[in-house]
């Protein structure tokens, strides 16, 4: 049977939490911390900032399922937001799901920043975020350009395989395609 603890005492837990050199404890002190309505604003803006993903996502966790956030606290969490890496989608779409539960509407910009992102899960996420925030399609998205064409053409292969060799910073690969296994047409 769990005691229920006391606010003062959760909240000591929960600092004591934050100080840890490890991010995953300190993730479980954000979101103990933010079992509290009247510390969540200023517990959220000193874990905004956070580089390690698991405390950031922490706070995205927690603020979708508060009932009132601070719009100073959105707007911070929109800037973070904008800033990130795109390659970071469960982070994105942690921090998107803040914005479309508290129908945080400058979050749009962010949303049609997403539809020319080149990554389909990406866009997806953009039209589903603009049609959450205003009730209307969003702007269309589109497909990343078309890659450029092979140096070569490939009617003009004859043989049974094709060999590629790719040079990297690391050294020289070779890449042969059998044109039994990876037929042209």
């Amino acid at each position: 049977m769990e005691l229920p603890l006391s606010a003062p005492v959760r909240w000591a837990m929960a600092a004591r939490l934050w100080t840890d050199d490890d991010p995953r404890v300190r993730a479980r002190g954000v979101e103990l911390g933010l079992t509290e309505p009247a510390a969540s604003a200023r517990l959220v803006g000193e874990f905004i900032a956070a580089q390690e993903a698991v405390v950031l996502g922490a706070v995205a966790e927690g603020l979708t399922k508060s009932k009132i956030v601070a719009p100073k606290v959105l707007s911070a969490l929109l800037d973070r937001a904008q800033n990130l890496p795109r390659d970071d989608v469960e982070l994105l779409s942690a921090l998107v799901a803040v914005f479309v539960a508290h129908k945080y509407g400058p979050a749009r910009a962010l949303c049609t920043a997403l539809t020319g992102e080149a990554n389909v899960t990406l866009r997806r996420l953009a039209r589903d975020c603009f049609k959450d925030l205003t009730g209307t399609e969003g702007p269309e998205t589109s497909p990343p350009p078309a890659s450029a064409p092979l140096p070569f053409a490939v009617t003009n292969t004859s043989g049974p395989e094709l060999r590629f060799s790719v040079e990297t910073s690391r050294g020289t690969f070779t890449v042969a395609l059998s044109s039994s296994l990876a037929p042209w047409a």
